[in-house]
């Protein structure tokens, strides 16, 4: 039994060989790495694994690459989830900037998080 991923492409984005995994060298967008010569698998998604996780984790509100001085608000999971969008390991977030204004964005948020099963 090899302690080796298979060589599939929803493992192994770059395709590396064999013996690139088996001598470590294989980052393949940080999917895998070598940890005293074991591998292990980040947990790393696709856009739709993403979205359903997220409407199981408590949200927050982020001001968007303008700062507080701008009138629009991000909503993205606590704890950032991350899924794969071509190569690029890419953050998931409920809404992107110029989407939502402050107001609408904390209450979305805080019917989310009290609604939340715990």
């Amino acid at each position: 039994m090899s302690l080796l991923p298979k060589l599939e492409k929803k493992h192994c984005f770059k395709s590396c060989d064999k013996e690139t995994i088996k001598n470590g060298l294989c980052d393949c967008n940080n999917r895998f790495f070598n940890n005293t010569n074991k591998f292990k698998m980040k947990n790393i998604m696709t856009y739709n694994e993403a979205e359903k996780e997220a409407f199981k984790v408590k949200w927050k509100v982020e001001t968007c690459s303008q700062g507080d001085s701008c009138w629009c608000r991000i909503i993205a999971p606590v704890e950032p989830i991350y899924y794969m969008d071509c190569d690029d390991e890419t953050e998931y977030t409920i809404t992107y900037q110029g989407e939502l204004n402050k107001t609408k964005a904390e209450y979305f948020v805080k019917l989310h998080n009290e609604n939340l099963k715990t």
